[in-house]
């Protein structure tokens, strides 16, 4: 019949380890007269310093087997953790990288491509046909005359001419 080993628990070695680091500390402290009778008190002395460091091996050795559960749990938890934060990862790299074409297909616009002096005549027409009403339908973009409510897509244009001015009086993107 196999024989069940109990186990101290942790807190009784850890204050265990606790004292006898302050006995060796203190056996390491003591002073002794410089003749025959000192010398042989520091060699017991170190003996003893000797023993309490076996004993602290062996009691932070039984710490560890102790642990071994409560350090495996925890060692779970952690796998677990990780591989959230992996499918975090691969989460945020995957809408990175959605966003990073939807720019590439934005910045891809023609408009985008224009050199600067076609891009200013291309405000310039824009704001001439808003001014005076040109091209903008048979309702010359009103939604509604009473009161004068203009179409989503002349505000739009308005945005881009008024976004095209901003960026001309300010070129570094102030």
């Amino acid at each position: 019949m196999a024989e069940q080993v109990k186990r101290v628990p942790t807190s009784v070695l850890t204050g265990l380890i606790d004292v006898a680091h302050e006995r060796r500390h203190e056996l390491i402290c003591q002073q002794f007269p410089d003749n025959d009778e000192g010398d042989a008190l520091c060699r017991v002395r170190d003996r003893r310093v000797g023993r309490i460091d076996r004993l602290i091996e062996l009691v932070e050795r039984e710490a560890v087997v102790c642990n071994y559960d409560a350090l495996a749990a925890e060692v779970e938890r952690l796998k677990s953790t990780i591989d959230g934060m992996n499918a975090k990862h691969w989460e945020l790299v995957n809408a990175h990288a959605s966003l990073r074409a939807k720019l590439a297909e934005r910045d891809a616009h023609p408009v985008r491509a224009l050199g600067q002096e076609a891009y200013s005549t291309l405000v310039g027409m824009v704001e001439f046909c808003l001014e005076r009403r040109v091209r903008m339908g048979m309702d010359e973009g009103f939604k509604s005359f009473e009161p004068e409510d203009e179409h989503d897509f002349v505000k739009e244009l308005r945005g881009f001419v008024a976004l095209a001015a901003h960026r001309q009086a300010n070129p570094n993107g102030s």
